[in-house]
């Protein structure tokens, strides 16, 4: 998980409200850094990267959602973000897990076989006894099931991606960012009619 960047140029002489524009301008920047995630779905670690930067810049919205009421609406677009981007990461972890425990059960049937191989005696023999232990590993209740489960949740998890991926990639990121400036470049034309926080 990358860590937060820092934020620059904040001053303790200038209101909550110009700060609040510096922070939130800073965590959009890191959010979008993760953009080219988007594309590319074997991009696991970045896509998850792209999930803490959104929930970085959701908690900043929060925080100075008082400051910029119009970011209310943009408080469940991110929280979709995060959701949606933390149903893909949680799929890949499990897909993972699951590919382990399937390794594990192929040790198995490797150890068996050079048993087989270091007993028998004839090819023949040698073969028919591999061949029943491939047999019995094919037939594996827990292995179907390990199998059955991991091509359940990739598919779900390239189905959970292709939905965030039209979603997201190109315009909607775009109008998103372009939202969010827009309610924060404000600070400085209305600075004179907002009182200071």
């Amino acid at each position: 998980m990358a860590g937060a960047a820092r934020i620059p140029n904040i001053k303790p002489k200038q209101t909550f409200r110009e700060n609040g524009a510096r922070v939130i301008e800073a965590r959009l920047a890191e959010f979008l850094s993760w953009r080219s995630a988007i594309g590319d779905p074997s991009q696991v670690v970045d896509l998850h990267n792209m999930r803490i930067a959104a929930k970085r810049l959701r908690y900043a919205l929060e925080l100075f959602v008082l400051c910029f009421p119009d970011l209310k609406e943009t408080l469940n677009v991110l929280t979709d973000i995060q959701e949606s981007l933390g149903t893909i990461h949680d799929l890949d972890v499990l897909a993972d897990m699951l590919r382990q425990r399937l390794q594990a059960l192929d040790v198995r049937v490797h150890e068996d076989a050079v048993e087989v191989m270091a007993a028998a005696e004839t090819r023949a023999e040698r073969s028919n006894r591999l061949r029943a232990v491939l047999n019995a590993s094919a037939r594996d209740r827990q292995r179907l099931g390990l199998i059955g489960l991991l091509g359940e949740k990739v598919s779900e998890r390239q189905t959970c991606y292709e939905e965030f991926r039209l979603r997201w990639e190109g315009p909607g990121l775009d109008l998103l960012a372009e939202t969010i400036r827009s309610a924060t470049s404000s600070t400085a034309r209305d600075n004179d009619s907002q009182p200071a926080i």
